[in-house]
């Protein structure tokens, strides 16, 4: 159920923020489980939780894991029809992070322009 998937979340977001990355990375597991079995409904659901997969996945200093999970929630937010595209901007940052933290500084702000113009176009 749905309820679920986002409770499960939630509380993945509470052990991630303990530095629990492994249980948080579990939970999320099982939230894409979830979300999977709704099929083209649960994509954003999907995309949302491989973010925060991402996150842990950086915060356990696993940069290239968390690119990887990245560039496929940056797919799957481009391809819905959205109002605007802050889910895309968030992405972007994230992965702003990541080559921050793998020292490619010049990346870092090329992905940092692009989110911020996102975020201008779409706030206004």
């Amino acid at each position: 159920h749905w309820e679920f998937a986002y409770c499960l979340q939630l509380k993945a977001m509470c052990r991630q923020r303990k530095g629990e990355y492994d249980a948080a990375l579990e939970l999320l597991e099982r939230c894409i489980a979830i979300f999977s079995a709704f099929g083209a409904e649960g994509r954003l659901g999907i995309a949302s939780t491989r973010h925060l997969m991402a996150l842990c996945r950086l915060r356990n200093g696993e940069c290239d894991s968390a690119l990887a999970l990245l560039e496929k929630c940056k797919a799957e937010f481009s391809s819905q029809p959205r109002e605007d595209d802050l889910d895309i901007a968030s992405t972007l940052h994230t992965m702003a992070q990541c080559r921050l933290a793998k020292g490619e500084f010049s990346t870092a702000m090329k992905l940092l322009q692009q989110c911020s113009a996102m975020q201008v176009s779409a706030l206004g």
